[in-house]
């Protein structure tokens, strides 16, 4: 259900269409809905940040590129 609530919002949205998708039961449910999802994702994230901490490495972000690289190589 909440994917194709936002599928829709990816168009052009009414405010009171917007307004039933964000309204505070909405958003409560969608989290309820998604939270192992979003706690997978969160530790992923967090299990990177520590790879990359522990490698040295760093992420340079250039528009339409992404440039991995030891923090050695300044």
């Amino acid at each position: 259900m909440y994917i194709y609530q936002f599928l829709q919002a990816e168009r052009k949205l009414d405010k009171d269409q917007l307004a039933s998708l964000s309204s505070q039961r909405s958003v409560q449910a969608y989290l309820e809905e998604e939270k192992e999802n979003i706690t997978r994702i969160i530790k992923q994230m967090l299990a990177v940040g520590d790879i990359f901490k522990s490698e040295n490495l760093q992420v340079i972000i250039i528009p339409g590129f992404y440039v991995f690289g030891s923090g050695d190589n300044h």
